[in-house]
């Protein structure tokens, strides 16, 4: 899957190509379990006209009736930048933030309430926020200490606060 930055701009003096986008990597133990794919609006409207072909060569023409909406691609545009990529200032503090658009459409997409979520690069905690947003529990890792009181700091303003 890709994430692809929206919203950023590239540094004038650069000699070379801003990287506008990012992989994102799902792991599981075996195939995922869960899959709640997130749907987004049909660009196309209307049924579409299939043209079949018979053993005995006639041809068969049937309506295939589309719905308003497809299982969006696995290029994932979402808008970053400051107060885009979420509107908590406290996680500007760390110097790569993820958007909560993005942890929140990862965490839906491959889990359900009640799962547990591991984030093993938990940087700022956008995972945490969201996971507790969505009624996921999770376990987060940061070996940095100043993002470890980033995190902490979030977790809790968040709680004391209820949800975003």
């Amino acid at each position: 899957m890709i994430y692809r930055k929206g919203g950023f701009s590239c540094p004038a003096s650069s000699k070379r190509y801003f990287q506008g986008f990012e992989y994102m990597f799902i792991f599981s133990k075996g195939s995922p379990m869960t899959f709640n794919g997130i749907r987004e609006p049909r660009t196309t409207k209307g049924n579409r006209i299939i043209t079949s072909r018979q053993a005995n060569g006639e041809t068969v023409k049937r309506t295939n009736i589309m719905s308003d909406t497809r299982l969006k691609s696995n290029v994932w545009d979402i808008d970053c930048g400051y107060m885009r990529s979420t509107k908590d200032k406290l996680a500007y503090e760390h110097p790569a933030l993820f958007p909560d658009k993005l942890a929140h459409d990862h965490i839906v997409t491959w889990s359900n309430e009640g799962d547990l979520i591991l984030d093993c690069f938990a940087g700022s905690g956008t995972t945490g926020v969201a996971c507790q947003n969505l009624n996921r529990n999770y376990i987060l890792i940061e070996k940095e200490p100043k993002y470890y009181e980033i995190i902490n700091k979030r977790i809790t303003e968040h709680n004391l606060q209820g949800r975003f």
